[in-house]
């Protein structure tokens, strides 16, 4: 019988995924995303805890370095993933049983596809059932950006018949975006007044938390708070008896609830968050208190600070470009090329009315 030290069994694992084990000693987001994947590739469909505690567990043992809770890292690295794309979260429909509401979101697979870019490099998104790893005809090749994975510029003419034969299926890039049509932002106020008058009556929704208007768009988290005496339309969220809190459109009037309308209102690619970022990004537009990010050139690299939130599509687009990286004084930051730098400020404003400040 053979004993293995945690630092050598890093090293074999770090081998066959591909990664630089200095990186996963560190905890990197690469190696992080990398575990979520092997894990969701055995257990999926399941709940998004049950994967997160099914792969902490495993992990934990290797006695990684890093500094904060593993746990969390591993919670920011699995919504990363979601937003990328390589898994997928559904809400179930409401159930009368409880047997079949306890099940509450569902995480699936997404299949196996890339997306060839201009520059000649190809992202790879999705994962295969019982296959966390990519086939060994890529590995040597295979790049990692924090949870992106790609194989670099050049590379596409040689690459894309192999991915083909291995099963990969070939997106464009708007498929994979799955943007919103730009619109002013009174028009997507519109929409969601439209379902909210349709709605039927209520009159208490228990442990609502809403996104006070009054409180200042530069700090997302303190924006959360209990309706108190407001009279509105508001982004909030509301407790459901077995998983997360669900996003909801809400009509208070002094603080009582009137009628709501749960997001997403419809099955579609994009989940409840992502609709209800976009949604607050209008009414701030609206109310004249836009969000604001921040861009900062230091030399060879640009960095964009974000404030609040951005749904999915948003990230898509940045994880392709740019590469999410921790800085302080902001919720998240992209690092980009200068070059590109204008051309994300001005998408930013026009696809969530976002005042951009460069320094």
């Amino acid at each position: 019988m053979t004993t293995v030290a945690p630092s050598g069994l890093v090293s074999t694992l770090a081998r066959h995924f591909g990664l630089d084990p200095a990186a996963m000693q560190a905890r990197s987001v690469a190696f992080l995303a990398t575990m979520i994947r092997q894990g969701a590739s055995r257990l999926c469909p399941c709940a998004p805890q049950t994967l997160l505690n099914a792969v902490a567990d495993a992990v934990e043992p290797l006695d990684l370095g890093g500094p904060g809770p593993l746990r969390d890292q591993f919670d920011m690295a699995l919504e990363a993933l979601i937003g990328y794309g390589d898994l997928i979260e559904c809400r179930l429909a409401e159930a009368s049983d409880d047997a079949a509401s306890a099940r509450g979101n569902l995480l699936y697979l997404a299949p196996p596809t890339f997306i060839v870019r201009d520059s000649g490099s190809v992202l790879l998104r999705g994962v295969a059932p019982d296959q966390g790893a990519e086939p060994a005809e890529l590995r040597d090749r295979l790049r990692h950006r924090g949870h992106v994975r790609y194989l670099p510029g050049g590379s596409a003419e040689s690459t894309v018949p192999l991915l083909l034969a291995l099963g990969y299926v070939p997106q464009t890039w708007e498929q994979w975006l799955q943007s919103p049509r730009e619109s002013r932002a009174e028009q997507l106020i519109q929409v969601w007044d439209n379902r909210l008058n349709a709605a039927g009556r209520c009159s208490t929704l228990p442990d609502l938390q809403i996104l006070d208007p009054v409180k200042p768009v530069t700090y997302y988290p303190g924006r959360w708070s209990p309706p108190g005496d407001l009279t509105g339309r508001l982004v909030g969220r509301r407790p459901q008896r077995y998983g997360s809190p669900l996003w909801c459109y809400v009509e208070l009037q002094c603080g009582t609830p009137q009628r709501f309308v749960d997001l997403p209102s419809v099955a579609g690619p994009w989940r409840g968050c992502d609709e209800a970022w976009h949604l607050q990004a209008a009414l701030d537009a609206r109310r004249g208190t836009p969000q604001q990010a921040r861009a900062v050139l230091t030399g060879a690299d640009a960095f964009l600070e974000l404030l609040a939130p951005v749904p999915a599509w948003v990230q898509r687009r940045w994880d392709a470009s740019g590469e999410r990286v921790s800085r302080k004084g902001c919720l998240f930051s992209y690092r980009f090329d200068p070059a590109e730098l204008q051309e994300e400020i001005s998408f930013l404003s026009l696809s969530l009315w976002t005042q951009t400040t460069i320094r």
